[in-house]
């Protein structure tokens, strides 16, 4: 039996691909503790892991009981992409958490065989376990930041030039970025910590601190995200590692119900890391649906959100997708990693109405394999999202979603990922 430690924070979809894997490890008969903020432990009290509280703030309630992030999030209508915010959160979570942060993960790795790590807690983490000769994996949630010339840098979009002009170009950003980053990363805080643990500074901490990993584990599917051949080894692509939702939940009477008495529906929901807008954007999407005569069941996320979308039928703050996508029809969701995953699995077609960079990412994807469509812009957004339920309610776009869904339930990318784990136990 090994100790093996996970580390992560900020929002669920950071939080809960590494959930299946620390089970699996932990069945296996391993001493298995996620460190991660106090926030999210309540959700996470049933698995099969211990839970440590690495002392960071970095939680979806959080972000929303602070007045000054949502302003921010308000001027950028919900993006999470902006300068201001990602020197925001370096601030806020990453410079002045970063001595506790580090020591409560010191502590925890007292006596463990490897840590897997998210790729921007690794900011942090990865420090007293290299100081320590703790090997660890990178559980990479974003492939768009591994540095390619083959595929464009998160949140960029190259696929118009010539291929030899934008592989140099993806080059030369790889190495400009980061440097360019730094103050915005808060790289002189981390660096100060890196210093003390007797480790040399980096630049774009926040962007490049994962690829120190002894091994990189993509959690993706090698369908969706196919291996390119300069990534930086050692990395491998496990497959998809999807939450069913909290151990032993079950679908409510009341959702059940729901489901029951009507048409399948189209399941709509926006992740804990767009909440402070899905309010919005929800009702954006009751007058889209209702426009193109389909059924909606909608997942609130928080139970302000769910309050703001009183009087309309079939809202819910919560229901466990693996239960919920296989009776429904279609999913609108923000692109991120988690809900993207689910409903590739379930073999549904999706709309993606993104915010962050990642989610960008995701929503181009599905748009290029033809089981999903992407609408962004600040036009008039109901229009838009009818037009692209109507595009996934076609036929041949089902069967697409069908037939790419069937081969990602013969992966296993959860015990490809705890193998992986393992070769460092």
């Amino acid at each position: 039996m090994s100790r093996i430690v996970f580390s992560s924070a900020a929002f669920w979809g950071d939080i809960m691909p590494y959930v299946p894997i620390a089970n699996e490890l932990a069945a296996r008969g391993h001493d298995v503790v996620y460190s991660l903020p106090a926030g999210h432990h309540e959700i996470l009290s049933g698995e099969r892991f211990a839970l440590h509280d690495n002392g960071s703030r970095f939680t979806h309630n959080d972000v929303l009981s602070d007045p000054a992030q949502l302003k921010m999030l308000e001027r950028q209508h919900g993006s999470t992409t902006g300068t201001a915010m990602v020197r925001y959160w370096a601030e806020r979570y990453i410079a002045a958490d970063a001595d506790i942060w580090t020591e409560r993960t010191a502590d925890v790795l007292q006596g463990a065989d490897v840590m897997v790590a998210h790729p921007t807690a690794a900011t942090l983490s990865a420090i007293p376990a290299i100081a320590g000769g703790v090997p660890w994996v990178c559980g990479q949630l974003f492939p768009s930041m591994i540095p390619s010339a083959v595929t464009d840098p998160a949140g960029i979009d190259l696929g118009w030039l010539p291929d030899g002009v934008a592989r140099r170009l993806r080059r030369l950003l790889w190495r400009v970025v980061p440097t360019l980053g730094s103050p915005i990363m808060q790289d002189r805080a981390v660096n100060g910590i890196r210093e003390r643990y007797g480790l040399a500074p980096m630049r774009g901490n926040m962007m490049l601190a994962w690829t120190a990993a002894d091994h990189t584990a993509v959690l993706s599917s090698a369908h969706y995200t196919p291996p390119q051949p300069d990534w930086p080894e050692p990395i491998d692509v496990t497959g998809f590692t999807i939450w069913p939702g909290p151990s032993g939940s079950t679908l409510s009477e009341e959702v059940a119900a729901y489901l029951d008495r009507g048409e399948p529906p189209v399941m709509v929901t926006f992740g804990t890391s767009t909440a402070t807008i899905a309010g919005p954007m929800l009702r954006d999407v009751v007058r889209a649906l209702n426009r193109v005569g389909l059924r909606g069941l909608f997942l609130a996320g928080t139970a302000a959100t769910a309050a703001e979308l009183h009087g309309i039928d079939g809202v819910f703050q919560f229901a466990p997708l693996a239960q919920v996508l296989p009776r429904c029809v279609g999913v609108v969701h923000q692109g991120g990693h988690g809900t993207t995953a689910a409903t590739l699995q379930a073999g549904l077609p999706a709309v993606a109405l993104p915010m962050g960079f990642d989610q960008i990412v995701h929503g181009r994807r599905i748009t290029e394999l033809g089981v999903g469509r992407m609408v962004r812009g600040k036009g008039d957004r109901v229009s838009a999202i009818a037009d692209a339920l109507n595009a996934i309610s076609d036929p041949a776009v089902r069967a697409a979603a069908r037939d790419f869904g069937r081969r990602l339930v013969e992966e296993d990318g959860i015990g490809n990922a705890a193998d992986l784990v393992e070769r460092y136990c």
